[in-house]
């Protein structure tokens, strides 16, 4: 044999190989998403990854953080961690101007909040475990397509978009009615139920969805469709799902210091406005 033709056959053995190596290797390895792929579609806008959010620009308005034991006393709060719960002050007047839509048309509805501003160390936690188990579960995903899979339930601390909790913007929410506790999730085990538009609903949970996006977006806050609960004002993706030119809010671990209520105006329908304290 010529070394001309042992070499061709040596070069037709390497592809041989990587083909068989590779068809081996795909059958056995499941295809990588990319970052789009890891979000459900959505019609009106680009999807939440972190390089669509950090692309939205930022000019914090310095709106202060309130208490929203004090802001709103006719909502109920069932903070999950901690003894209080805090938000913009606009985010405390549109929640007021939430309950009082509920009362109107829905009487014997309340809103219930779980969860508002996070600080840094909380955010930090909740990411690190988050990317933690995804390590676990995807172990041959490189590791910018885990901090975006973390990314979807739980916002990168470290992205140029700040978390939406850590804006003071975000807060997740439940309704309760009458009876108790609307069970507006549906099947507990399907991650995919927690999508707001998911379809095969008990009718009972469907409409307590339709009841909670109707109040929500009347006044004037936009859900994170990837989870019902999750509702937004003035953060990065507020402006993206509102095709708003900038967001108003960033981060607001500037604003640990919770002021004084009766500083502040945040009853519903009105403009919120430093007011004279009178007491």
């Amino acid at each position: 044999m010529s070394t001309h033709v042992a070499a061709k056959t040596q070069t037709d053995e390497r592809h041989l190989l990587v083909r068989l190596f590779s068809s081996f290797n795909s059958s056995l390895m499941p295809r990588i998403p990319t970052p789009e792929e890891l979000y459900h579609p959505v019609a009106n806008h680009p999807v939440e990854t972190i390089a669509n959010l950090d692309r939205v620009p930022i000019e914090d308005n310095r709106e202060p953080l309130v208490d929203l034991r004090r802001a709103c006393p006719d909502l109920r709060l069932r903070p999950l961690n901690r003894s209080n719960l805090r938000a913009r002050q606009s985010v405390a007047q549109r929640l007021n101007e939430v309950q009082l839509w509920l009362d109107t048309h829905h009487p014997g509805h309340h809103l219930v909040i779980i969860d508002a501003w996070r600080s840094d160390r909380m955010q930090r936690r909740g990411n690190f475990y988050g990317r933690t188990f995804l390590r676990l579960l995807h172990p041959n995903w490189p590791k910018s397509l885990i901090r975006e899979a973390a990314n979807k339930y739980i916002a990168d601390p470290d992205a140029l978009a700040p978390p939406p909790h850590s804006t003071g913007g975000a807060i997740d929410v439940r309704l309760d009615n009458a009876q108790g506790r609307c069970n507006l999730q549906g099947p507990r085990l399907k991650l995919s139920a927690s999508r707001t538009d998911y379809s095969p609903l008990p009718e009972k949970a469907r409409q307590g969805r339709e009841i909670l996006c109707a109040a929500m977006e009347h006044a004037g806050f936009s859900n994170y469709e990837e989870e019902w609960w999750h509702w937004s004002y003035g953060d990065s993706g507020w402006a993206l799902r509102s095709n708003q030119p900038k967001a108003c809010y960033g981060r607001a671990c500037n604003f640990d210091s919770v002021l004084d209520f009766h500083t502040y105006d945040v009853s519903p329908n009105l403009e919120t406005n430093k007011v004279n304290q009178t007491d």
